[in-house]
């Protein structure tokens, strides 16, 4: 996932696939992760935008945490429509676009 290895170059985290993760041990179902990413901490849980906020605030991204949750439901509402559409045209061009980026990062 290249936004993964995007957030990974400035925090250091434990990805876990759901696939293969212990689902029950973080009080999460096959299907909730199947819609959304989940970031779990030793005290909190955010799901979707929310959890992408809480990453982008821990990178050291700020202002575009902050716009995330100053934009609340429409956050909300782009996280839902890019994970709805993660397979179409657009959304593998915009992944293979970063990809590229990041390469020459």
């Amino acid at each position: 996932m290249a936004w993964l290895e995007w957030l990974q170059r400035e925090l250091e985290i434990s990805a876990i696939s759901f696939h293969d993760a212990e689902l029950e041990k973080y009080q999460l179902t096959y299907q909730q992760c199947s819609r959304e990413v989940f970031v779990v901490t030793q005290s909190n849980r955010y799901a979707g935008a929310d959890a992408i906020s809480f990453l982008l605030a821990q990178r050291g991204n700020v202002i575009s945490a902050s716009m995330l949750r100053i934009l609340g439901p429409l956050s909300r509402f782009g996280y839902q429509w890019i994970a709805n559409h993660r397979n179409s045209v657009i959304i593998r061009i915009w992944t293979k676009l970063l990809q590229i980026r990041l390469s020459r990062i």
